[in-house]
């Protein structure tokens, strides 16, 4: 019999100022807390993550609140730096951006549903990010597939 994965998560929130409580879910990071190194790492984010943040802090860089989201998902998926990228986040990675607890899914959530359960910690009515084991993945807009500077890719890790 095979033991079960244990998958955990956390959610990211921007926070242009703590002291406020304001601020925007931006992505959810799921893991197999059994195996960081090759183990499932999943990076969803939220649909128009950067309207949103906009909407609470119209002077964000969100060039530079990009490219910490891409290193926070380059450095998840890669196994060699995964443990190391979560402890950063989890011991205050940076002030703008909030880490919540980790919690556990049940052993039996089937991972088919992991994207509507992201949609519901972000938010998010219209979750769309598309699934392709081992591939990146680019955020959907209205359901047109878009790529351009203003669209970030998530990834998977299997």
């Amino acid at each position: 019999m095979s033991e079960a994965k244990t998958i955990e998560y956390f959610s990211l929130t921007y926070m242009p100022n703590a002291a406020s409580k304001t601020g925007v879910p931006i992505a959810a990071i799921f893991f197999d807390a059994s195996d960081l190194e090759t183990g499932f790492c999943g990076v969803r984010l939220a649909s128009n993550w950067e309207r949103k943040v906009r909407g609470i802090d119209l002077h964000v860089d969100i060039r530079m609140l990009r490219a910490s989201l891409i290193e926070i998902r380059d450095r998840l998926l890669s196994g060699e730096q995964r443990q190391q990228m979560i402890g950063e986040l989890e011991n205050a990675f940076s002030n703008a951006i909030q880490v919540s607890p980790r919690a556990a899914l049940p052993a039996s959530f089937p991972r088919e549903n992991i994207d509507r359960f992201a949609g519901q910690i972000l938010n998010d009515t219209s979750q769309s990010v598309c699934r392709t084991p081992r591939r990146s993945h680019a955020l959907r807009d209205n359901s047109v597939a878009k790529r351009s500077p203003t669209n970030l890719a998530v990834g998977e890790h299997a």
